[in-house]
């Protein structure tokens, strides 16, 4: 496994969570940060999770939300998506540079059908030519979108938790081959994995997929709790105090002041995130990845 991981999962304007994130030794960071599309406001890049001074970043269009997640059950029409995309690409504009960025695609096959999410596709690269968007291939789209798909872009993605819903015997299988078929389709192409950094998965792709994202280090926290991997161990404040000495340490130099939660459940719930992170970190590396 030689992809390179990325963490996922903490909201972007955290600034307990997002220090503990970077002080535990994460540098590559996927932020879901624009979701939901009955919001009228121009999410701005804005926030700790842009100050922070991440090796690279990916943000997501939050469509998956949309499609899979909780506003999977609306009605939306054309005009709907359109909209939403409008506001994506305004968001956008707003970076000052994008040299540390990829933008996921608004990739809205299952809600406008495949034809209209090619439209948009083009048209989004259209009107910001200069930008690494990550266009993702999802099983409506099929063998001859996939084609397509890697004939027209040199960044995909291929996402886990549709395979593994609809194809729950073989998406183990399928992803690598889907890997290995799009480099010979373009040599030049680079290839995220979305939502798995299961060695079983990530492993047979071998040199095929360049990257891959994470959340799983939050499953690993627990409230007032750490994960050594096999058990959860309670923190005592002695350890808490320990460790925010630690994080206060590692967390100079960053472009804001890292704080400490007042209340002793606040504190161990920082403290917790820390030990998570660590520990995806140590188990991210033992499989071959790097973060």
């Amino acid at each position: 496994m030689t992809a390179t991981a990325y963490l996922a999962g903490s909201p972007s304007n955290n600034d307990f969570v997002l220090p503990v994130i970077y002080a535990a030794g994460a540098r590559h960071y996927l932020l879901t940060s624009y979701t939901y599309i009955k919001s009228k406001t121009v999410k701005r890049p804005t926030g700790l999770a842009f100050e922070m001074p991440w090796t690279h970043m990916i943000i997501d269009s939050g469509i998956f939300t949309m499609m899979f997640g909780g506003g999977a059950k609306n009605d939306y029409t054309m005009n709907d998506i359109e909209a939403y995309q409008d506001r994506y690409i305004e968001f956008i504009r707003k970076f000052k540079t994008t040299e540390r960025y990829s933008f996921i695609n608004v990739d809205s096959q299952r809600i406008t059908g495949v034809q209209q999410a090619n439209t948009l596709r083009h048209e989004i690269h259209a009107e910001l030519p200069d930008i690494d968007f990550i266009d993702v291939w999802h099983l409506p789209d099929g063998k001859q979108g996939f084609q397509t798909l890697c004939e027209e872009s040199n960044h995909i993605a291929v996402g886990v938790p549709e395979l593994k819903k609809f194809k729950p015997k073989t998406y183990l299988q399928v992803i690598p081959k889907l890997c290995r078929l799009a480099h010979h389709i373009n040599p030049d192409i680079q290839i995220h994995v979305l939502g798995s950094t299961s060695p079983k998965l990530i492993g047979p792709c071998g040199s095929y997929a360049d990257t891959c994202d994470s959340s799983s280090w939050s499953s690993y926290s627990r409230f007032g709790h750490a994960s050594n991997g096999k058990h959860i161990e309670s923190i005592s404040m002695e350890t808490v105090a320990k460790y925010e000495r630690i994080i206060e340490q590692k967390a100079k130099g960053l472009p804001f002041a890292y704080r400490l939660k007042e209340t002793d459940k606040q504190r161990k719930a920082t403290i917790s995130n820390y030990f998570a992170v660590r520990h995806e970190l140590s188990r991210l590396k033992q499989v071959g990845s790097h973060q």
